[in-house]
C-alpha cells in the first residue's frame, strides 16, 4: 500500500515547527525588551535635560529682574530684588539633587530636579552672571546649559 498517505505529522515536523516558533518567539521578545529599555532611558535622559532647561530658565528670569547680585559662587546665587525687601537665595541641594529657591519668610521651593551642579560666577561686569547647571549624569553626557543673565534694572 505504498499509494496510501499518512495523514497525521511526525516528530520530527513537530520538533522543527517548536524550533522555529521558540526562535521566533525569542527574536521578538529581545526586541520588545531591549526597545522598552531603550525607550525608557532616553524618556529618563529627555527628563533630566528638561529639569535642567527648567531650572535656567527660573532662575535667570528673576535674576534679569533683580537689582543687584549681592553673592554669586559655587552652588548659590543671592540677588537683592528691585524693590526693598527680602534677598532671594538660588542654591543646589546635594540631598535633593535640586537647585532651591528660597526668600525670607517663604519655604524654600525646588525650580530644578536631578541637578548635579550649579555653578554661578560674575561675567566681567556687576551686571552679568553667568550660569551653569548641570544634570545627573545618566546612560550618557550629564545635560549641561550655560547663559550669561543681564541685570536690568542693575542698581549698585
Amino acid at each position: 500500500m505504498r499509494g496510501k498517505r499518512s495523514r497525521g505529522t511526525t516528530a520530527i515536523e513537530l520538533l522543527v515547527v517548536l524550533v522555529v516558533m521558540s526562535i521566533l518567539t525569542g527574536a521578538i521578545y529581545y526586541f520588545q525588551y531591549y526597545g522598552l529599555r531603550y525607550w525608557r532611558e532616553a524618556d529618563a535622559e529627555v527628563d533630566r535635560q528638561r529639569q535642567v532647561r527648567k531650572a535656567l530658565f527660573a532662575m535667570s528670569r528673576e535674576i534679569r529682574q533683580a537689582a543687584a547680585v549681592v553673592r554669586a559662587g559655587r552652588g548659590e546665587v543671592v540677588i537683592r530684588p528691585l524693590f526693598p525687601g527680602r534677598e532671594v537665595r538660588f542654591y543646589y541641594s546635594a540631598e535633593e539633587k535640586a537647585i532651591l529657591r528660597e526668600a525670607e519668610g517663604e519655604p524654600a521651593t525646588a525650580v530644578g530636579r536631578y541637578i548635579g551642579e550649579f555653578v554661578a560666577e560674575p561675567a566681567g561686569s556687576p551686571r552679568l552672571v553667568r550660569l551653569t547647571v548641570s544634570g545627573q549624569p545618566g546612560v550618557g553626557q550629564p545635560a549641561r546649559m550655560r547663559t550669561v543673565v543681564y541685570l536690568r534694572n542693575y542698581r549698585p
